[in-house]
């Protein structure tokens, strides 16, 4: 019996396995290397997502304060307008009535 072609094959059995071991540990590496990538991708997008979030609440935020202002400033001119009206209808009020006194 040869035993020089019996180790032959055990040996490249044994570095068959060898090979496999070396491709299965690479693969793993490779796998666990995508999935950071993929998270850190996810991560950063979802920080994306939330500062253009943030900056939506603030520029509705900001719209309703200029629109508050607005609609104050209006209200404001509006009791203005009215106030002076008044004022000037008891001026009316106050001639016609001094008028009314001279005349009698």
């Amino acid at each position: 019996l040869d035993f020089s072609f019996v180790y032959e094959i055990l040996m490249d059995d044994h570095r068959l396995d060898e090979d496999i071991q070396l491709d299965d540990h690479r693969l793993a590496e490779e796998k666990q290397m995508e999935e950071q990538r993929l998270a850190e991708e996810r991560q950063m997008e979802e920080e994306r997502l939330a500062k253009e979030r943030r900056m939506e609440e603030q520029r509705i935020d900001e719209e309703r304060q200029m629109e508050e202002q607005r609609l104050a400033k209006e209200r404001q001119m509006e009791e203005q307008r009215i106030d002076e009206e008044r004022q000037m209808e008891e001026q009316r009020l106050v001639e016609e009535s001094q008028m009314e006194e001279q005349r009698l």
